[in-house]
This record gives structure tokens, C-alpha cells and sequence, in this order.
């Protein structure tokens, strides 16, 4: 929505509140014995980071597979 791709809709966010909640409740008993606060965190983090990157690349231009290969191998 902040990138003006879609419009808001109640569904996906309450879709995404429910799986955070089930994050929370698959790891509330573990995060003070086995796994770090910090480390709980930074894979949140790594999952926002990577569902922006995807919103974000829409809004790049589509170029051809073989150019995109021989543009990372030079």
C-alpha cells in the first residue's frame, strides 16, 4: 500500500496479524531458554525485508533472463 501497487484491504493484514500471533505462540515458551530475543527478531526482520524487496521489484522495468545473467557474470 505504501508503494501505491494495491489498495488496502482488512483481509491480509488480519491474515498477517494471525501468523504473527502464531509466531508468538509457537516460540513464546522457547525464547527465554533456547532461542535468543535478538535472534527472533532478526528472522521478523529478514521476513519484512524480504516480502519488501518482492513489493519493490515490481517496480523495476522487466528485462530478458540471458541479459540479466550476462549483466552479474561481467
Amino acid at each position: 500500500m505504501a508503494h501505491r501497487q494495491e489498495p488496502f484491504r482488512w483481509r491480509p493484514l488480519l491474515g498477517g496479524a494471525v501468523a504473527l500471533g502464531g509466531i508468538g505462540v509457537m516460540f513464546s515458551r522457547s525464547v527465554g531458554a533456547a532461542v535468543p530475543l535478538a535472534s527472533l527478531l532478526a528472522m521478523v526482520a529478514t521476513a519484512i525485508c524480504a516480502a519488501e524487496v518482492s513489493v519493490i521489484a515490481k517496480q523495476f522495468p522487466r528485462s530478458h533472463p540471458v541479459t540479466v545473467w550476462g549483466r552479474s557474470r561481467a
